[in-house]
């Protein structure tokens, strides 16, 4: 469907709800990052204080990466609950 094929107040909505999304998803960018750079600068950090390159870096890198894993699977969720939620609302 086309901006041209909306009516004026579905195109208000739309309009409203678009930094809305944005602003979720910069949110989940930001998560994703930190949690990164917290496992890994920790990972590292501990490496250094104990001299076991590259162990805990590697450690570190895991937990991001499943830490992202779980973030990922917790928004698809939401996601998926607002499209049925959305679904349901106009079936009614």
């Amino acid at each position: 469907m086309t901006m041209a094929n909306i009516s004026p107040e579905q195109k208000q909505k739309t309009i409203r709800q678009s930094p809305k999304t944005g602003n979720e998803y910069m949110q989940l960018g930001i998560q994703i990052g930190t949690s990164f750079i917290a496992f890994i600068g920790l990972g590292y950090w501990l490496d250094r204080m104990w001299h076991t390159k590259p162990w805990f870096l590697l450690i570190g890198a895991a937990f991001a990466m499943l830490s992202m894993v779980v973030l990922l699977y917790k928004v698809w969720k939401q996601l998926d609950a607002n499209q049925e939620k959305k679904t349901k609302d106009q079936v009614s």
